[in-house]
């Protein structure tokens, strides 16, 4: 853990927030996706549809595309945390201007 802990880059949350999306669009590397509009505000993720109908922002980077329909070239899970006001996070990947982390907890 601690030689984890020393290549890791780490934030401290400035303000509590609760997961807005209880059941988020995810999936497994080589899961195909339909595809639609980019996200204006952010070029980097487009809205894609799972198999079982769930439906989310996917990073465009995470995808091999072929017309309407995107391949995942990686896992790939929406997922938010839920965290408190003062809370460290590991920041895990930058995508687009968002930042993918997780709470100390779940890394140990």
């Amino acid at each position: 853990m601690e030689s984890r802990l020393a290549m890791s880059r780490y934030a401290r949350v400035i303000a509590a927030y609760d997961n807005a999306y209880p059941d988020p669009i995810s999936g497994r590397r080589g899961d195909l996706f339909r595809l639609g509009h980019k996200d204006e505000h952010y070029p980097d993720f487009i809205w894609a549809t799972a198999a079982d109908g769930r439906r989310g922002w996917v990073p465009q980077s995470y995808l091999r595309r072929d017309g309407d329909l995107g391949r995942l070239v990686r896992d790939y899970t929406a997922q938010e945390l839920t965290v408190d006001e003062g809370e460290l996070v590991e920041i895990q990947d930058t995508i687009g201007g968002w930042l993918w982390a997780a709470t100390i907890d779940s890394v140990q």
